[in-house]
């Protein structure tokens, strides 16, 4: 499901696990030519990462402490930690700077839907029900036509997967594997017929191939080669109406139409979309948002089928998930023809929420997972982690660049889910790829940086550009341990599953050697095993 707006929602727990630290004087020193990389386990490595002395050209490395762990859990994994910076002759600490844990706001409606189709998913996915598929014969469909009618179970409440209102509506555009409904009852000043047949030729002509070339077939349980699309207020409906637009529901894949042992199924595979003049919905926010809504969704629908009802295995870990579908945005953005978009601009109209999203996390990684919790609310900050680190993946592990969809089709058609899904097809371990990917959040295209591995940047996107200036990422900035008070560098927070804070080492000229420590919260120990602490470290100069 695709929202507008959105609203903060952070989930923390820690394991029992700690590993004891390692004092400094057992340091282990790293010695990088410049624009070589390393990535740290400390508990192999111990916990404090010594900096040679610079000699007389000085130095500057990137240091990030992140948390790697993969596995979706329902509360989250982090840790806390805190991180000291000093050159060996400084003993005590000073100018604590502490990233607390943030405290959420109510999530929104909108986003909140949006979670809970997701973890249903999960759960029908696991059932061993038959599918539709399982019981063709003669109840069969056939094509739907222009100006059939019929009514459908449509979901009424934003909180359970058990109310639904009945929606009667007749279909109004047929198209090559789509056909679109629009509700009979319907507030005035909605879609008129040039708006549904310039939507339905997009969807027919262009956004059903970007979807099924990027990621394979949705599945036909009603056996009619048709999606079908129902544009009813009753999506509107499941918002937050008092806010206007800005909260509402755009639209949705339901995975219950897919089960035929499901109540309320509508037996087929179904698109809900949003219609002007309800909740605040302008038509011209209608016609700009639909297409977008409908790309995104579409992937959910088929990466359901590809894992559950093909592959028989579970559905994709929801922020995997949501990465693809997220990149199915960029997909469009880069595939439709610019005559077909509004004012002749695909990249503003499906790419612009990615941009925006993508710059709000680099904004403030630390304060936001990579892999969410299974139960949470995605912040729109973690849907930008999650489109930046699938098209990380598309640009260094897919052969057809920049589209990917060798890549994609891999991560789409297994029974692997989430980090196993992610190794499985580029046969490396996720704590490696993540600390590359977060190295690579910052060096993309830094001026007078050349990476000795390509991995550390983006090749299909010069983000730079893309996000503008001030650069979004900015991490903190230290000179021979010390912070820009002149006293001993000292962080304390959170590390996230899939984030972690990142901190610029700068050294003089002579400046001897530097000390980086990272411990738990209280400084006795590790952060706790089980959020799977790892250090990277890069030599800008």
């Amino acid at each position: 499901m695709a929202v507008l707006g959105g609203l903060l929602a952070v989930a923390c727990g820690t394991g029992p696990e700690e590993q004891p630290s390692t004092p400094c004087t057992e340091a282990s020193t790293q010695v990088l030519a410049v624009g070589e990389y390393r990535v740290i386990d400390p508990a192999q490595a111990g916990s404090c990462v010594r900096f040679p002395d610079p000699g007389a050209g000085g130095a500057e490395h990137l240091y990030i402490a992140l948390s790697t762990a993969g596995r979706e859990t329902p509360s989250g994994t982090s840790a806390p930690y805190a991180l000291a910076g000093l050159p060996p002759t400084l003993a005590a600490r000073g100018s604590a700077k502490s990233r607390m844990l943030r405290t959420s706001g109510q999530p929104t409606v909108a986003a909140a839907f949006h979670a809970r189709l997701r973890a249903y998913e999960r759960t029908l996915a696991g059932r061993p029900e038959p599918s539709v598929s399982q019981n063709r014969g003669a109840s069969l469909r056939v094509p739907v036509s222009l100006g059939e009618r019929r009514t459908f179970e449509v979901l009424a409440s934003p909180t359970r997967v058990d109310t639904f209102v009945q929606v009667s509506a007749t279909s109004v555009f047929i198209g090559q594997h789509l056909a679109i409904f629009l509700d009979d009852d319907v507030p005035a000043g909605g879609y008129t017929p040039a708006d549904i047949d310039n939507v339905g030729s997009l969807f027919a002509d262009e956004l059903y191939k970007v979807d099924t070339l990027a990621f394979g077939r949705e599945s036909d349980i009603d056996g009619n080669d048709q999606v079908l699309v129902l544009l009813t207020d009753a999506v509107n409906q499941l918002g937050d109406c008092s806010s206007g637009a800005t909260q509402s529901v755009a639209g949705f894949f339901f995975a219950g139409d897919l089960r035929t042992t499901f109540p309320n199924s509508n037996m087929g595979e179904i698109f809900y979309g949003w219609v002007p003049g309800a909740c605040g919905v302008t038509h011209a926010d209608a016609i700009d948002f639909l297409p977008v809504v409908f790309v995104h969704e579409f992937q959910h629908m088929i990466s359901f089928n590809q894992h559950a009802l093909v592959a028989g295995g579970g559905a994709e870990a929801t922020w995997l998930n949501e990465g693809m579908s997220k990149f199915a945005e960029e997909l469009a953005a880069r595939s439709v023809p610019a005559n077909r978009c509004v004012g002749g601009d695909c990249l503003t109209q499906f790419q612009s929420s990615n941009i925006e999203n993508a710059s709000a996390y680099l904004s403030d990684p630390e304060s936001y997972y990579l892999v969410v919790p299974g139960d949470s609310v995605l912040a729109l900050q973690e849907y930008g982690a999650a489109w930046l680190f699938t098209r990380w993946l598309v640009d260094h592990f897919a052969a057809q660049q920049p589209l990917g969809s060798d890549l994609t089709h891999r991560l789409e058609q297994t029974t692997q889910v989430g980090y196993r899904n992610v190794e499985t097809v580029t046969g490396e371990s996720f704590p490696n790829l993540v600390s590359q990917w977060q190295i690579a959040n910052f060096l993309d295209d830094l001026p007078g940086v050349v990476p000795a591995s390509d991995r550390l940047q983006y090749t299909s996107w010069n983000f730079r550009t893309a996000f503008g200036a001030p650069y979004p990422l900015l991490p903190d900035t230290t000179v021979n341990g010390l912070d820009d008070s002149g006293l001993p560098y000292s962080r304390s927070g959170t590390l996230r599953a899939g984030s972690g804070t990142q901190v610029l080492i700068g050294q003089s000229p002579g400046g001897g050697v530097v000390d980086f420590q990272l411990t738990n919260s209280n400084g006795s120990a590790l952060p706790a095993a089980v959020a799977q602490p790892r250090i990277a470290v890069f030599r800008i100069r």
